[in-house]
């Protein structure tokens, strides 16, 4: 409890979420970001998720000292296989489509399907 208290967020440093409570939040738990700033209006922290990228506001005790369990060079790679797996459904998507497509002309006779897989 003491580490916590201790630890005073600040720009360029990273952290752990800890503590949130309702269903939608509380899957940030555990999750590393990267503190942006303080804004004074909102008295929340503006930090940066490091996987995903996505700025979000949090109070300083929804905040603790990094776990360091995502190193910057780890959220990177895990940003760019979500961003390949991503990139991959959507040709599959597109390719189910132009298939679909496809078949709708010919009435149903086409072997565009088979040819893919």
């Amino acid at each position: 409890r003491l580490a916590q208290e201790a630890f005073v967020p600040t720009a360029g440093v990273r952290a752990t979420v800890q503590g949130l409570q309702s269903a939608a939040a509380a899957q940030l738990n555990g999750t590393e970001v990267d503190v942006i700033e303080f804004d004074q209006a909102t008295q929340c922290f503006n930090v940066k998720i490091v996987v995903t990228g996505e700025v979000v506001a949090l109070k300083r005790e929804s905040l603790a000292p990094s776990t360091g369990l995502t190193a910057p060079g780890e959220a990177a790679a895990v940003a760019a296989a979500a961003a390949a797996v991503a990139a991959a459904a959507a040709v599959a998507e597109q390719e189910a489509k132009e298939c679909a497509a496809e078949s709708q002309v010919t009435n149903g006779e086409s072997s565009c399907c088979a040819k893919k897989t």
